[in-house]
Formats: structure tokens, sequence, C-alpha cells
């Protein structure tokens, strides 16, 4: 079973970047999760496993810089959570 955070060999790997490149990307995704979700743990050096995976499904390492596309991500995000809450009061509702 894979552990909870990447480390940067493995972001270096999935992304196609370079150590200094890779933990830019780290840096970035960190920052925004914890604005996102102030409550939960980051680690420097390392980037939840499960936040990496959203932020870059469907991307490859040409399109625009991690901080726009984790701004993209993060609105693609509360969509979903409003539709979910949507959801949830119909249901509620009824």
């Amino acid at each position: 079973m894979p552990s909870l955070f990447m480390e940067v060999e493995e972001v270096m790997e999935k992304t196609g970047t370079k150590r200094a490149k890779a933990y830019s990307i780290i840096k970035n995704l960190n920052k925004t999760y914890s604005e996102k979700f102030p409550y939960c743990l980051t680690i420097a050096g390392k980037v939840n496993r499960e936040w990496f995976e959203f932020c870059t499904r469907g991307r490859d390492s040409t399109q625009e810089n991690s901080r726009e596309w984790v701004e993209k991500c993060l609105k693609e995000l509360e969509i979903e959570k409003q539709k979910k809450e949507a959801a949830h009061e119909s249901n509620s509702n009824n």
C-alpha cells in the first residue's frame, strides 16, 4: 500500500520534471492544500498523495504552471462540494 505522502523522487517521476521544479510543485500544492484545508497536516518536501493526484489528473508537465493548475483544481473541488451539498439539502427537504 502506498504511503499517504509522496516524496520528491516520485513527484519527479510522475511530472517528468527535475528536482527543483518538483520541489516547487510540492511547495505550491502544500500551500494551496493548507489554505483550503487548514486543519490538515502538510510536510515540507512531501505532498499528500490524494491531493497530488486530484490536482494533476489529466495534466502533463507542459501545461500552465502548477499554481494556476492548482487554483483550477480548487475551483473544480468547490463546484463538486456545492453539488454534493445541494443534493444533500434536496434529500433532507424531501
